[in-house]
C-alpha cells in the first residue's frame, strides 16, 4: 500500500465519522432501526410480563427465572440460552426506564458511528459476556437486564472516541468522552454501594466493549477492508466469549448439581438428592449454600449428626450469618441438646439485629423448657423490644414470670396480650390466674367471667354454622 492510499483511507474514515456524528445529532429517530428494535423488544417483554401478572415494580426471583432470567443452576446446566434471554428482561419499571433511557441516548451515537451490524454485534456480545461474568461472580444469584450490553456500548464508544481518527473538535470529543466515563464510573460505584445490583455483568460488558472499541476505532467506514476486519473481529470475539463461558462452566458448573438435588429432595427422593449434593460438595467443599442444602436434606432424612456437621461448618465459614446459627439451633433441638440449641438461637438473634424477633422468641422457649427462667425472661423481653405487638410472646413471658413468682409482672404481660387480642378466652384465663396468684380475687373473677362469655359465644357461633345447610357441590354436567 502506498502512502497516498493510506491518506485516502484516513480521509474516508474521517468523512464517515463526520457523517455519523451529524446523523446521531440530527437524523430522525426512524433512521435508528437497531436501537428502535432493541427498545421495542425490551419494552414489549416488560409489558407482556405485567399482563401475565408479574409485579410491575418488584417481580420475585421465581418470576424472573420463569421468564428466562440468568440463574446459575439452570444456566450452567441444561439451559445456557438464559445468558441471552436475560438481556431482555427487567426487574421492575425503574430498572427498565433507566436502561432504556441509556440505550436511547447511547444507541443513536453507536449506531451512527459503528453501523447497524457492528453496533448490534457489540451490544449482544457485550451483553453475553456480562451474563457469563455474572455466572462467574454470583453463580447462585438471579440476574436480568440490558445493563451489561449497554455498558458494552458505552465502553466501545469511550475507546473509539479515545483512539479513533474522528474529525471532531478536541473540545467536543473531550466533552462526550468525559460524560461517558463519568456515567460508567458513577453506575459502577452505585453498583458497589447498592445491594442487589449485578456489577459483575456491568464490568464484563464494559471490558468487552472497551476491547471491541479499541479495535473498531481504527476501522470505521464502509470500505471493503474495514468491513472484512470488522467481520473477522466479531467472529474472533464470539470465540473468546465462548471460551470464557467454558471456563466459567468448568469453575462453577457444580451449581447445576444443586438444582438436580433440590428437585430430587423436593420430590421426596432424599437419599439420591444427598448423593447429588455430595458430588457438588466434592468440587466445592467450603461452599456455604451446598452445606446448607446438605443440612436441610439430612434433617428430612433424618440424619441429625450429618445435619449438625453441615450447619456447624457454615457457622465456621460465615460466623456473622444468622442462617447457619438458626439451622444449627433447630438441629440441636431435634437432638435434644437444648442448652446448645438455646445458645445457637441467641447467636442467631444477635446477628439478625432488627429481624431477630423469632430467634429471641425461640431462645426463650428453649430456656423456659430447661427451667432457666431468668434467661427465658430476657429472651422474651428482647423479642418484644423488637415486636411489641406480639401477643404470644407476651403470653409466654407472663407464664415464665408466673412460675418465677413475679405475679405483678405476669399481670402486666398477660394484660398486654389481652389488649392486643381481646377476644381470646385463653388469654383471659391466664390473666385471671395471674390475678389469683396475686390475691386479687375480684379482678380474677371478672377475667374468668369474660373468658366464659367469650367461650360461650364461640360455641354458639359454632352451633349456628353446623345448622346451616351444606351447599351442594357444583359438578359440571357431562354431555352424553
Amino acid at each position: 500500500m502506498t502512502a497516498a492510499d493510506s491518506v485516502c483511507d484516513d480521509c474516508r474514515q474521517r468523512e464517515f465519522a463526520s457523517r455519523a456524528q451529524k446523523d446521531a445529532l440530527h437524523a430522525p429517530q426512524r433512521e435508528f432501526i437497531v436501537t428502535n428494535l432493541l427498545l421495542a423488544i425490551n419494552i414489549a417483554i416488560y409489558v407482556w410480563m405485567v399482563l401475565k401478572h408479574v409485579s410491575p415494580t418488584s417481580p420475585s426471583s421465581d418470576q424472573i427465572i420463569r421468564w428466562g432470567g440468568n440463574y446459575g443452576p439452570l444456566t450452567l446446566g441444561t439451559e445456557p440460552w438464559r445468558l441471552f434471554t436475560a438481556l431482555f428482561l427487567h426487574i421492575g419499571f425503574v430498572h427498565l426506564l433507566a436502561n432504556m433511557w441509556a440505550l436511547f441516548v447511547l444507541g443513536r451515537l453507536a449506531e451512527s458511528l459503528f453501523g447497524r451490524w457492528s453496533y448490534l454485534s457489540t451490544y449482544l456480545l457485550s451483553g453475553l459476556a456480562g451474563s457469563v461474568a455474572s455466572m462467574l461472580w454470583r453463580p447462585l444469584g438471579v440476574s436480568a437486564g440490558a445493563s451489561g450490553a449497554i455498558f458494552g456500548v458505552a465502553g466501545a464508544l469511550i475507546a473509539t472516541l479515545f483512539v479513533g481518527k474522528l474529525p471532531l473538535p478536541k473540545q467536543s470529543t473531550r466533552t462526550v468522552l468525559i460524560t461517558l466515563v463519568f456515567w460508567a464510573g458513577f453506575d459502577l460505584l452505585y453498583g458497589i454501594w447498592k445491594a442487589g445490583v449485578d456489577n459483575a455483568a456491568h464490568i464484563g460488558g464494559l471490558v468487552t466493549g472497551l476491547i471491541l472499541g479499541l479495535l473498531l476505532g481504527h476501522h470505521l467506514g464502509s470500505s471493503r477492508q474495514a468491513r472484512v476486519f470488522r467481520e473477522r473481529l466479531f467472529m474472533a470475539a464470539v470465540f473468546v466469549v465462548f471460551l470464557f463461558a467454558v471456563f466459567v462452566w468448568r469453575k462453577n458448573g457444580y451449581v447445576s448439581d444443586l438444582e438436580r438435588a433440590r428437585v430430587l429432595i423436593s420430590n421426596g427422593v432424599v437419599d439420591e438428592g444427598i448423593r447429588q449434593l455430595q458430588v457438588a460438595a466434592n468440587r466445592r467443599p467450603d461452599e456455604p449454600y451446598i452445606l446448607l442444602l446438605i443440612g436441610e436434606a439430612s434433617l428430612k432424612k433424618p440424619d441429625y449428626p450429618k445435619a449438625e456437621q453441615a450447619f456447624g461448618r457454615i457457622t465456621l465459614l460465615k460466623p456473622d450469618d444468622p442462617i447457619g446459627w438458626s439451622n444449627l439451633a433447630q438441629t440441636f433441638a431435634a437432638e435434644q441438646k437444648l442448652p446448645e440449641s438455646a445458645a445457637a438461637w441467641v447467636e442467631a438473634a444477635k446477628l439478625s439485629k432488627a429481624n431477630g424477633t423469632a430467634a429471641w422468641f425461640n431462645a426463650g422457649q428453649v430456656y423456659a423448657h430447661i427451667d432457666k427462667q431468668e434467661d427465658a425472661i430476657k429472651a422474651y423481653q428482647n423479642a418484644l423490644a423488637l415486636s411489641p405487638n406480639f401477643p404470644q410472646a407476651w403470653a409466654e413471658l407472663g407464664l415464665v414470670q408466673l412460675r418465677s413468682g413475679l405475679n405483678e409482672q405476669a399481670i402486666v404481660s398477660f394484660g398486654r396480650a389481652v389488649r392486643i387480642v381481646p377476644a381470646d378466652p385463653n388469654l383471659r384465663l391466664l390473666l385471671g390466674n395471674a390475678y389469683l396468684a396475686a390475691g386479687k380475687q375480684s379482678e380474677a373473677q371478672e377475667q374468668f367471667f369474660q373468658a366464659s362469655k367469650l367461650r360461650n359465644a364461640m360455641q354458639e357461633r359454632s352451633r349456628q354454622l353446623q345448622k346451616q345447610p351444606t351447599a351442594q357441590p357444583n359438578v359440571p354436567a357431562i354431555k352424553k
